[in-house]
């Protein structure tokens, strides 16, 4: 902003030198010229006052969760998860709530991970969509091993997997639709229980943050 004032201070006193020693047509041009030169100076410092105003609330808004840093995109939240971006529609702190019990965190940070749910279920088509984001996230962000099935194949090219395929080195997370948003972990499976739409993404997302460290 400093230099903008100094450099139009120059451009003024040139200015005002030609219109006092040139020619009426020269004034005149010089006068056309120096508003053109006001008004860019203007816009200029409007526009660098703007940009000034959006990185300040930019940067306001980043938050650090648990060592991590939480920044806004749009309406959704960026995690910088090592040396990658990792996108969430929820904010850690609104996953709080979602009750977690036995060691969760320990089966979801495993090298290997069997994802399934229920075909038959009514909410199997966000338990899909939940199993392929989560599969994806895993294996690009931490290079996990997911193998993706159902408890009830039905002839399906995806494999019959339920809990009872879960061992110690490869895990199994199992979404089943309950009367409550629930993550238990036992016996080397996890059993992500979801009574309505929204349950799936909160449960698919807390166990993200968990995989990820960014949550216990």
């Amino acid at each position: 902003m400093c230099l903008l004032c100094l450099s139009w201070c120059r451009v003024e006193r040139y200015l005002t030198h030609r219109l006092r020693s040139g020619s009426m047509r020269d004034e005149v041009k010089l006068e056309q010229r120096r508003k053109r030169i006001v008004g860019g100076f203007i816009i200029a410092i409007m526009v660098l006052s703007a940009f000034g105003f959006v990185l300040s609330q930019t940067t306001s808004q980043s938050t650090s969760y648990n060592g991590f840093k939480v920044k806004p995109f749009k309406t959704q939240w960026l995690v910088k998860i090592d040396d990658r971006q990792a996108l969430f529609n929820f904010h850690p702190t609104e996953l709080e709530f979602v009750n977690v019990s036995g060691d969760v965190a320990g089966l979801m940070r495993r090298a290997a991970l069997v994802i399934t749910y229920d075909p038959g279920s009514n909410f199997s088509g966000y338990m899909a969509e939940a199993e392929y984001n989560m599969g994806g996230g895993l294996e690009a962000t931490k290079g996990v091993f997911v193998v993706q099935g159902l408890t009830r194949a039905n002839g399906t090219i995806l494999p019959e997997l339920s809990c009872a395929n879960a061992t110690d080195a490869q895990p199994v997370l199992e979404f089943r639709e309950e009367d409550i948003l629930s993550l238990t972990a036992e016996s080397g499976c996890i059993v992500a229980k979801v009574s309505r739409p929204q349950d799936v993404y909160a449960a698919s997302e807390r166990l993200l943050y968990t995989a990820f460290g960014v949550m216990e």
